[in-house]
């Protein structure tokens, strides 16, 4: 039940910091572009890291202390980009075809 919250959160997560870089873009009058979707998946991933390990992912020396491998930090991090990358492209898809519809610009413009 706590890995189908987890899911959820990173998800409305991602959701909500892809958003926002979607939202800047358009007040630049620019098309969302897909970079975005990466980026807020990448920086919910590491919040997320951040929250679940703490300052601990910092120091390397602690990670034996703490029982986890460089292996398991990259896997959980890995987790966490593809259950928030989803979401991710979803808004930037969203953006994309709302500029368009506004601008009725058929050439993506970056």
């Amino acid at each position: 039940m706590q890995i189908f919250i987890l899911t959820f959160l990173v998800g409305c997560a991602a959701a909500f910091v892809t958003t926002i870089g979607c939202r800047l873009a358009s007040r630049r009058h620019r098309q969302a572009g897909w970079h975005i979707a990466l980026l807020g998946a990448v920086v919910v991933a590491a919040l997320m890291m951040y929250w679940d390990n703490g300052s601990l992912l910092f120091h390397p020396s602690q990670w034996s202390h703490n029982k986890r491998s460089l292996g398991s930090l990259l896997s959980e991090f890995m987790f966490l980009m593809l259950f928030s990358v989803i979401p991710a492209l979803i808004v930037v898809r969203h953006y994309r075809q709302k500029f368009k519809q506004e601008t009725g610009d058929v050439v993506s413009r970056i």
